[in-house]
């Protein structure tokens, strides 16, 4: 049976930080998390499903926050190992529950940590389109709204402190 949230209007899976910015080599880490979630059911599980224009980030890491587990406490979840493709710019973490004891987890936290390592200037949104919030039954999902969010990458220092020597000036010994 499906669960219909019960909290005032719908739980928000977003990204967290909303609007960030880093450097070329730089590594950042961005947490889904779910908040508003209703008490009855509360998450069982979720499918996640990042989006980002892999010319500008490639996602090193994947893993679930524990939120479920440490937060509910009667909750049993499975996580199928991440499924990442850097060169799509595509990924998915998808945890069901697998036992559960009364309700889960509620009504905010992190549900999976992303780390991405900048690989060149631009900017890039984060879109989690697909992503949902399972209830404690396997087939059941609970209603919610879907935030993405944008990264900035800046150029590294190294490359901003490079300056042309004129080949005037460079010399060349004969061996």
């Amino acid at each position: 049976p499906q669960h219909a949230a019960q909290a005032a209007g719908p739980a928000v899976v977003a990204v967290s930080p909303a609007s960030t910015s880093t450097t070329v080599g730089d590594e950042i880490v961005i947490d889904i998390t779910a908040a508003n979630v209703p008490e009855q059911p509360g998450i069982g599980g979720y499918l996640i499903v990042l989006e980002w224009d892999a010319a500008v980030l490639t996602l090193t890491s994947i893993s679930d926050a524990g939120w479920l587990t440490a937060k509910g406490g009667n909750i049993l979840p499975y996580c199928d190992p991440p499924d990442i493709d850097n060169v799509a710019g595509t990924a998915a973490a998808d945890c069901s529950p697998i036992l559960a004891f009364g309700l889960g987890a509620s009504p905010s936290g992190p549900l999976v940590h992303a780390v991405f390592r900048a690989r060149a200037p631009g900017s890039t949104a984060i879109s989690l389109e697909g992503s949902a919030l399972k209830g404690t039954s396997e087939s059941s999902t609970i209603d919610s709204s879907i935030t993405g969010g944008t990264v900035t990458v800046a150029g590294s220092a190294a490359v901003a402190a490079v300056t042309d020597t004129p080949i005037s000036q460079v010399t060349a010994t004969a061996a």
